[in-house]
């Protein structure tokens, strides 16, 4: 009782001192025991509530989404506030429909004289709320066997780590490759499962959904043990969160000096890091401060207009607006600018706590279709004066449209009626990207390419992918046709096979012959010495003596991301060598292929290390004694570190395999016929991969082996895009042609992979892939 006591006496205390003029507060309404639910305000003050009750007068109470879709209607007499992660992120006096209730909050309601504390709220302020029970779950998810599981995406590709679900508007399957796990959900039950590392590519049910967990999800051995055909399942996937709010602490505000961020300066090199922002450091810049950040690629920045509104996210140096921000992070302080989609969103400064808040409403939302409109407008001005191929009164015609359904949805917003403005929102986003790329000139000469990989069983279902990629503009499909230990054409040799998952249907042959009447190229996507995966493929199974060895002595590489061990062949074996050599023949030989694409032409990159040691590749006895005989040496390779002087001469005699196997297919290819081309997928890493992964690409093309390279340049950042493709065209130009790989996940991100294609066109590249279809 003393306790309870002490904690009725504080918050009395609490009471007397911060309660709003005129507001009449009773000892009977304070909160009576730690357990009963209050808010507690920026400033320290506190107030009891009711939850999820039909409102009281005079009194606050607070409504869950467990309370129903919005509050009740009002009128004057009340206000009420929307409240996500314990901050203020809209404020609303208009009660026709009540308020919206998050999903991912909490609605704050004032009513009579406790209406003035409502009013009193500023947006961004903190309320935190206690003793409430917020039952927040995942915008999209799955429950089954009491494990809730976020889904990342829905009908969309899956990346590493990935759960998307796949519903029958996707299509009759969901094209996905073996790296995962996938769950079949019809009426609430489990169908069917496909195990992970099997085959990928489930059937979609007309009536239900398939969920792809991909290999590398955090969770996955959970799900694998324990869900099992007949069991229980609900997929939400409109569980929407239209409101959120972020809080992100910073280290220095404009930091000139040692004394303003010290955490900024090497002292190493006693100067300060570029634009002052350290390891693991969140930093705010004005423009006072200069005309850019002056940070180094290593990070992730977002731009602020003078309005607070976030209108560019990604880079680094970045132009500081006039009367705006840049909010500057770096490693671990990345991960909320980096991971979502925040254009459009509002910024907060609360610098005596030294943190930004980002509020992300539906204002958010529509502001960041305005961006993209207004920079539609504007890039049609200026490519009118370049007369480009542009269909200008199409595009035009579009905004118009947008801006019919952006008023419209700006009402129902406005209105709370948010069902009906989710769906509008939806349409003004879809308009908005199509007329987004409309607005992008296709040059007549260039490539426009995907990478697939084929899960195809008939030439209906092939024809029905090449006219749409077709109405896509793509031109080019680097068709995956030598992977895991299998081809995906019918093949003579006798350590391969087609893959199972064709039913004996030539996939490649089909692609080839109709691929014709659509102008679209056929590259052979072939994987060189990546042969397997978990041990298992045809190769792998029947030549065990070739597998690739590492430094301590495993006989795969451990992929995280895939949560899975990937096993390649020994490129040093002269019988592994004549064992792709002859099976690459044989495709050129009897298919009309435009070109055959190397893939996986390197060694593996280390994935683990001890002792700072790393387990790279090419320890088997083999090649250690030839190193050694042709290097009239007794240093045996496996005492050859990183540190060691023979390190760099180590690693060229490893690379060499590569380079002369590179100049042995494109001789042996161009022998068979001349017309076809030569590409080669590489790492943009220059500098480290002669030592990394045994890749010279430079070598390739300085000696014309290479007709095309692809650099695979996956990323969200825009300017580490434009510094890897300056760095490949410094040795390609010329010589070659350079295609340059983007992520597909950059399609979701609004108006991103189109800018990419903009800086790859302004770069003078030859086109650009996607990875993947």
């Amino acid at each position: 009782m003393v306790g309870k006591r002490v904690f009725l006496f504080l918050i009395a205390l609490v009471l007397i001192f911060s309660t709003t003029p005129g507001m009449k507060l009773y000892a009977e309404e304070l909160p009576s025991a730690a357990q009963d639910p209050f808010v507690q305000l920026e400033d320290g003050s506190i107030y009891p509530v009711v939850v999820n009750q039909a409102r009281e007068e005079d009194k606050l109470s607070v409504c869950t989404s467990e309370y129903g879709e919005n509050t009740d209607s009002f009128y004057n007499d009340t206000s009420e506030a929307i409240i996500v992660n314990n901050v203020v992120l809209e404020k609303n006096s208009y009660g026709d429909n009540g308020t919206y209730i998050p999903k991912n909050g909490a609605v704050l309601s004032g009513t009579g004289t406790a209406k003035e504390i409502v009013n009193t709220l500023k947006i961004g302020q903190r309320v935190e709320l206690k003793n409430i029970n917020l039952k927040i779950l995942p915008e999209k998810y799955f429950l089954v066997n009491n494990m809730t599981v976020s889904i990342t995406g829905v009908n969309t590709v899956r990346g590493a780590g990935a759960v998307i679900a796949y519903t029958p508007e996707y299509g009759t399957s969901t094209k996905t490759n073996e790296w995962g796990m996938e769950i079949t959900a019809v009426d609430g039950k489990v169908v069917h499962i496909t195990p992970d590392a099997t085959t990928g590519n489930t059937q979609i049910p007309d009536n239900g959904v398939v969920i792809s967990v991909q290999s590398g999800y955090r969770d996955i051995k959970k799900l694998i043990s324990s869900v099992r055909v007949g069991d229980s399942i609900e997929v939400v996937l409109d569980n929407l969160y239209i409101y959120n709010a972020y809080e992100i602490p910073y280290d220095a505000f404009n930091p000139k000096t040692k004394e303003d961020n010290p955490e900024g300066w090497d002292d190493s090199k006693n100067e300060p890091y570029p634009g002052f922002r350290g390891a693991n450091q969140s930093i705010v810049y004005d423009s006072t401060y200069g005309e850019t950040t002056g940070t180094n690629q290593w990070g992730y920045e977002v731009s602020v207009n003078s309005d607070g509104k976030i209108f560019k996210a990604g880079g680094n140096n970045s132009p500081i607006p006039d009367g705006g921000l840049v909010i500057s992070t770096h490693g671990t302080k990345s991960s909320i600018v980096a991971n979502n989609d925040l254009i459009g969103a509002t910024v907060v400064v609360n610098k005596a706590e030294k943190k930004v808040v980002i509020l992300h409403t539906p204002d958010s939302f529509l502001t960041k279709m305005e961006f993209k409109a207004e920079e539609v407008r504007k890039r049609i001005e200026e490519e009118k004066k370049l007369f480009l191929d542009v269909p200008y009164n199409a595009v035009q015609d579009k905004l118009a449209s947008i801006q019919a359904r952006y008023s419209e949805a700006k009402r129902l917003y406005g209105c709370y009626l948010m069902r009906d403005a989710i769906a509008k929102s939806k349409e003004l986003e879809q308009m908005t990207e199509e007329v987004y790329f409309m607005n992008s000139e296709s040059r007549t000469v260039e490539t426009r390419g995907v990478w697939i990989r084929p899960f195809e069983t008939s030439e209906q279902e092939v024809d029905d992918v090449l006219q749409r990629l077709h109405a896509m503009n793509i031109n080019t499909v680097y068709l995956e046709t030598w992977f895991n230990g299998y081809t995906a054409f019918k093949t003579e040799n006798k350590l391969t096979c087609l893959n199972p998952i064709y039913n004996g249907f030539d996939v490649l042959k089909a692609y080839v012959d109709l691929a014709k009447k659509y102008d679209i190229k056929i590259y052979a996507w072939v994987e060189n010495f990546f042969a397997g995966v978990n041990g298992e493929g045809p190769v792998i199974e029947k030549k065990p003596e070739w597998a690739l060895i590492s430094r301590f002595g495993n006989n795969a590489n451990y992929i995280p991301d895939y949560n899975a061990y990937f096993n390649y062949i020994n490129p040093a074996l002269p019988e592994v060598r004549d064992f792709l050599s002859d099976l690459y023949k044989e495709l050129v030989k009897k298919y009309k292929i435009d070109g055959i694409q190397l893939d996986y032409i390197r060694y593996p990159a280390p994935n683990s290390a001890k002792d700072g040691i790393p387990d790279d590749f090419g320890y088997d006895e083999y090649t250690r004694q030839l190193y050694m005989k042709s290097k009239g040496s007794s240093i045996d390779p496996i005492n050859i570190t990183p540190q060691h002087e023979l390190w760099a001469d180590w690693c060229k005699f490893r690379a060499d395999f590569i380079n002369t196997f590179v100049y042995r297919v494109t001789s042996e290819v161009k022998s068979i016929r001349p017309e076809v081309l030569v590409s080669a997928d590489v790492g943009a890493q220059y500098d480290s991969g002669p030592t990394e992964k045994m890749q010279e690409p430079k070598d390739w093309v300085g000696r014309g082996y290479i007709d095309e390279l692809l650099p695979m340049i996956y990323t969200n950042d825009l300017e580490k895009l434009k510094h890897d493709i300056v760095e490949t065209k410094k040795f390609t130009y010329g010589k070659t042609h350079m295609v340059i790989g983007l992520g597909a996940e950059n399609i979701a991100k609004g108006g991103i992979l189109s800018e990419e294609v903009k800086a790859v066109r302004e770069l003078g590249a030859s086109g650009a892939a996607v990875f993947e279809y």
